[in-house]
């Protein structure tokens, strides 16, 4: 399905690989506290690599990074894969 593969490479180009796992699992829907114990980290380090994720992308919120997500993939007209942001920014 292409929104999964959307979601599984959204910021790719821009993020670090687990800047990108927190990214990921924020967008599916988790809390810090789920996410520190599914990554087996702290919350503090999710804090920490969501604050760093919501600069690389220029983000406040969750609020504005769904917004970016769902707003990088309605700018693409055929989505064949890889980060959808590439396209968009």
């Amino acid at each position: 399905m292409q929104l999964d593969t959307a979601l599984k490479y959204f910021a790719t180009a821009f993020l670090t690989d687990r800047e990108t796992q927190v990214v990921q699992l924020f967008l599916h829907g988790h809390s810090t506290k789920s996410i520190a114990k599914k990554l087996c980290i702290s919350p503090e380090t999710v804090k920490l690599h969501r604050k760093n994720s919501y600069a690389k992308l220029d983000v406040s919120s969750q609020a504005e990074l769904f917004y970016l997500f769902i707003d990088s993939l309605s700018s693409l007209k055929n989505y064949s894969g890889g980060d959808p942001l590439v396209g968009y920014i």
